[in-house]
């Protein structure tokens, strides 16, 4: 249900507000989404290979030290934000225009962190159907609200509807699941304390990587959001984004697919090597035949799906085929990526994605230049070319050394 929110929530800001609108809430969700992802992305399917244990003194123990840190790096994050934003016009001029909507957006990270938490204990503990009711029922609440929203209240209006939506889906993932008062929050941060914890360096084994993997990603598209924006203006963002959103959709299954393999692909690497081959086949086959099918329609139909969103757009068609491609590769790389975690060093994960935004700044600054618009779309292919070949390098060295 969130994918088809992100699907049609770019015609109903186009339809009620035009491109322009559209742009600039664009920029302002792909800000906070970066600012989110830089210190959570992958969190919560970390989390979920880490309480997977089911000794429940080590399970107690790990909880603690992932809240107790998790919660001190949201305070961080939430105060660090209204710095950026209180100041970020110095360096980026368009902040002017939505200062007062990204300010409003610190509540959408704030919610979203805890929420980023929340999901990977649910699916630790196998809790699909009641994450899964959660993650529908806030996604149809904004649904219902986004119109009225965009139609009366414009663009603060939006952005308010997405401050909701993370906020009552939050709730939901907490309602008599985790006792997160805090009554609770204060044993947790008292046990941690004592050093109950048998572990401490858990913040070096996937905090630090997840955060410095997780900068070069995101920060990396933020920048080129910002290159559009900057080069060829707030409507011409809006349609990157919807080609962006393009990319979200293919993944949609093979997201659920991943998420609900690490913990099993985890286990049976120790405890079973020909489980874990099998199971791995089956998270392939599922993967890539779901993205396929998404990958035909958009690259035989890109003139109809953009033709939906706006006429304006139908020029670009070309550069949307250019981008399924990638997108294509990058469901493939998941699943290599998702082995990664499951089995190997984060370190490792953190290296090969520096890679991937290191090739896209750099096809960002070749590209675009000479070709335009269109050379955001070659940069894309560029990096994921060069990401696919580095990370089936690394994987063929991992099996190699440890089979």
């Amino acid at each position: 249900m969130s994918r088809i929110i992100g699907f049609l929530m770019p015609f109903v800001l186009i339809r009620f507000g035009g491109e322009e609108v559209y742009g600039k809430f664009a920029f302002i969700l792909n800000t906070l989404s970066t600012i989110i992802a830089i210190f959570s992305s992958g969190i919560s399917n970390v989390v979920s290979r880490y309480l997977s244990n089911k000794d429940e003194k080590i399970e107690t123990a790990t909880f603690d030290e992932l809240l107790v840190k998790s919660m001190r790096l949201i305070l961080f994050v939430v105060a660090s934000s209204v710095l950026f934003f209180a100041f970020g016009n110095l360096w980026f001029p368009e902040f002017a225009y939505i200062k007062v909507e990204l300010f409003l957006g610190v509540l959408y990270i704030l919610f979203t962190l805890l929420g980023n938490f929340i999901i990977g204990y649910h699916y630790a503990k196998q809790n699909y159907i009641k994450l899964s009711i959660a993650i529908f029922s806030s996604s149809l609440l904004q649904l219902f609200l986004l119109i009225p929203a965009a139609k009366f209240y414009g663009l603060q209006g939006v952005v308010i509807v997405y401050i909701a939506y993370s906020l009552v889906q939050l709730w939901l993932l907490l309602n008599d699941e985790i006792q997160f008062s805090l009554g609770a929050l204060k044993d947790s941060f008292a046990r941690f304390s004592q050093k109950m914890n048998g572990d401490q360096s858990l913040f070096l084994k996937f905090v630090l990587p997840i955060i410095l993997a997780s900068v070069a990603v995101p920060v990396s598209l933020w920048y080129a959001n910002h290159q559009v924006a900057l080069v060829f203006g707030f409507s011409d963002l809006g349609f990157i984004n919807i080609a962006l959103q393009m990319q979200v959709i293919m993944a949609f299954l093979p997201t659920i697919f991943n998420s609900m393999a690490i913990p099993i692909l985890s286990k049976t690497f120790k405890t079973g090597r020909k489980e874990f081959a099998q199971y791995f086949k089956s998270l392939a086959f599922k993967t890539i035949a779901s993205s396929g099918v998404i990958f035909i329609i958009i690259f035989i139909f890109a003139k109809q799906i953009l033709l939906f969103y706006s006429p304006n757009y139908v020029a670009y068609s070309d550069i949307l085929r250019i981008f399924s491609i990638s997108f294509f590769l990058s469901v493939i790389l998941n699943i290599i990526g998702v082995v990664i975690l499951s089995v190997a060093s984060m370190w490792w994960g953190t290296i090969l994605n520096v890679i991937w935004a290191l090739s896209y700044v750099a096809g960002i600054v070749y590209y675009v230049p000479v070709y335009g618009l269109i050379g955001f779309a070659y940069s894309y292919l560029f990096s994921y070319s060069i990401h696919l070949f580095s990370v089936l390098i690394y994987t063929f060295y991992f099996f190699r050394k440890n089979t």
